[in-house]
């Protein structure tokens, strides 16, 4: 559909690009396919908040000392709260959630590296790539198809795909990775809400503690680590304005 809209060009681009395109499109692919078999067997609000914990190990990993190191151990207490046995009546959708959320990190890595070197173009040839993984899986899986299964499938895909993941291109491009990453901390609570109202899953006290604190030290983490990225810019700016060119 993205390729439909934005008809990028082919040739000219470098094998960097072409690098980068690749990892994103896998990633992407991995991570669908991970959270969805997460979903099956999983809360909505535990699938979510195993899924975010990528984007925070990638905001985590710039802590070097200081009082940020404790949000990690927060994240990591709110999981146990979350997955402790009795909790979830699937162990290997916990893998499977974290499988996702591995995933979503090399994508948020990735879709970084993709931005700076283009436009939408860059990420429609991703999100083929994408498809092209995948694509053994649905020709197992189209014979199985009718037609409310076909309708539920062009629907995810043109809102959940295509549509989610140019949302997320033009936010970034639009508000930072600063706001955007606050905001990707809230999904494990929307997750959660949408499950309790749309598919009447109920948490437990203790499960929602734990996804709270996933959620807390993650806007935390999001907002240390950008500030921090922004301060250490300021000042290579302000050090280079203060430097003179030899012979002036």
């Amino acid at each position: 559909m993205l390729l439909l809209v934005v008809r990028p060009a082919l040739r000219g681009r470098t094998v960097r690009e072409w690098t980068w395109i690749a990892v994103f499109g896998v990633s992407m692919a991995t991570m669908n396919v991970a959270f969805y078999s997460a979903v099956a067997v999983l809360p909505l609000g535990v699938a979510a908040t195993l899924l975010y914990l990528g984007p925070f190990a990638v905001a985590c990993a710039g802590f070097r000392r200081g009082p940020a190191l404790v949000l990690p151990v927060i994240a990591l207490t709110g999981v146990v709260l979350i997955s402790r046995p009795g909790t979830v009546d699937s162990a290997g959708g916990v893998v499977v959630g974290l499988t996702a959320g591995a995933a979503l990190a090399v994508y948020t890595l990735s879709s970084r590296a993709v931005g700076q070197r283009g436009g939408v173009d860059l990420l429609a040839l991703s999100v083929a790539a994408s498809a092209v993984v995948l694509t053994p899986f649905s020709v197992a899986s189209a014979p199985s198809l009718n037609g409310p299964g076909l309708a539920i499938l062009v629907t995810t895909g043109a809102v959940g795909v295509a549509g989610a993941f140019w949302l997320d291109f033009r936010a970034l491009q639009l508000i930072g990775s600063r706001a955007v990453s606050v905001l990707f901390s809230l999904d494990p609570a929307i997750g959660a809400i949408a499950g309790a109202v749309l598919l009447s899953q109920h948490l437990d006290l203790l499960t929602v503690a734990g996804l709270a604190a996933v959620v807390a030290s993650g806007a935390v983490a999001a907002t240390t680590s950008s500030a921090g990225s922004n301060e250490h810019s300021e000042r290579g700016a302000t050090t280079g304005q203060g430097r003179q060119p030899p012979g002036q």
